[in-house]
């Protein structure tokens, strides 16, 4: 069974799960579809901070097997401040270990490519973007961070794998991620899959943490992308 929106591009799945219309945040349809179906087993594929919601919803059903998508936002590295993810993903374990419900947690790295219903993923599209738009592709830092983007289709086959050798991975948090290349590299060659030639504004790293924390206060904290940017470089 799979839970869509009333939106959603059916084609390529109506053939192979059952589609039941809902708002995975709303409990009251989640309640309803875990009423009309006996699950074994979840597979949480939409929004990552939705973890603790899903993770609820696996122990008030008795649901034995977990997989969950969440983010490598969860590592903390460097000076980034916010762990967010982290806090959820250890919610969920807790909980899962408490009651007995076995679980693997999947963290993508940034995801990039087209969907099945021809829309772009959100995260590396945004670049690509800005790279039509801008004559200029600002870098800061010299782009020389490291980035391992991946596919959704990737995401896809991890899922798989996770599913089908369950026994054997359960417990853990994977990273699924692509060819590792620096920032610029990623740059350069998203610029070349959309025919543009990507030229270079050099800033020194401490600019943009300048820039990116004095509009975070600046909008009395409504713009923040502070954490944004610290993963970024």
């Amino acid at each position: 069974m799979a839970l869509v929106r009333p939106t959603s591009y059916l084609d390529y799945i109506k053939d192979i799960a059952i589609p039941e219309i809902g708002d995975s945040h709303n409990n009251e349809d989640l309640d309803r579809i875990c009423n009309k179906y006996q699950f074994d087993t979840l597979i949480h594929i939409s929004n990552k901070f939705q973890i603790p919601q899903f993770a609820d919803l696996a122990v008030r059903y008795n649901i034995k097997r977990v997989i969950m998508i969440s983010s490598t936002y969860g590592l903390k590295q460097g000076d980034i401040y916010n762990n967010e993810m982290m806090d959820k993903e250890n919610y969920a374990a807790k909980l899962f270990e408490e009651h007995n419900i076995e679980y693997i947690f999947l963290r993508p790295t940034a995801v990039y490519g087209t969907r099945p219903d021809g829309v772009p993923d959100r995260n590396i599209s945004v670049f690509t973007k800005y790279i039509k738009k801008l004559p200029l592709f600002p870098l800061f830092g010299g782009g020389k961070a490291t980035v391992s983007p991946v596919t959704g289709r990737e995401v896809g086959r991890a899922l798989y794998t996770c599913l089908t050798k369950f026994d054997e991975l359960k417990g853990q948090r994977l990273i699924v991620a692509g060819p590792t290349m620096t920032f610029k590299e990623l740059i350069i060659k998203l610029g070349k899959e959309n025919s543009k030639k990507v030229r270079f504004i050099y800033f020194p790293r401490w600019f943009g943490k300048f820039i990116f924390y004095s509009l975070y206060y600046v909008s009395f904290t409504k713009c923040d992308y502070r954490e944004k940017y610290d993963r970024l470089v």
